[in-house]
């Protein structure tokens, strides 16, 4: 008995574990699998750790903004240029959704979830240089 489960947000497979744990060439995980749970969930833990942070940050550290130390600023840069390769992705998968009307709702979402995240590490970056930290 081989109990397959699909999701409408992928409309393919979303699990199968004859595929991850019995495949001779190494374990498979599906495309929906990683558009998903292995997109959203780095995203969701780091969500949910930034308050904490923040509380802690803002409670112990001193304020001071020094935006001129090149560590911070090449960060910064990097968030960005992660930001724009992110935005480049949605905006393939755009492209190919007016060509094709075929492409699952779970290729917006993801790219969607690593804009946001990666705009809220930005500004997270400039709050933690802002209480000291480098």
């Amino acid at each position: 008995y081989q109990r397959r489960v699909t999701w409408d947000l992928c409309q393919s497979q979303f699990w199968n574990s004859t595929a991850v744990w019995e495949n001779p060439d190494g374990p498979y995980i599906s495309e929906c699998f990683q558009l998903t749970v292995l997109s959203w969930l780095p995203c969701g833990l780091f969500w949910i750790s930034v308050p904490f942070h923040i509380f802690y940050s803002y409670t112990y550290m001193k304020h001071k903004l020094v935006l001129k130390h090149p560590m911070i600023l090449l960060k910064l840069v990097l968030s960005i240029l992660l930001a724009l390769s992110t935005a480049v992705e949605l905006f393939t998968c755009i492209n190919y959704y007016q060509a094709d009307n075929n492409i699952p709702n779970s290729y917006f979402i993801a790219p969607s979830f690593w804009i946001l995240t990666i705009s809220m590490i930005f500004v997270w970056q400039i709050m933690l240089n802002s209480f000291g930290f480098k």
